[in-house]
């Protein structure tokens, strides 16, 4: 590999719920389904931001 000649990145992700309750089957749909939306990584990766970088050198705007 030359330097400089690399890539980074996520190519896949997987989450895993695992729930023991004896709630009804609609309370737990509820639950999951507001987990899945409060879920940040989730969300970023649905609607990623637009990244920024800043770089200082020496305490400096390089």
């Amino acid at each position: 590999m030359k330097r400089g000649d690399y890539a980074t990145g996520l190519e896949a992700l997987h989450v895993d719920l695992a729930v023991e309750s004896d709630a009804p089957r609609e309370e737990l749909e509820n639950l999951i389904t507001m987990s899945e939306r409060a879920c940040y990584v989730l969300s970023a990766l649905d609607r990623p931001p637009e990244p920024t970088l800043t770089v200082e050198v020496n305490g400096e705007p390089f």
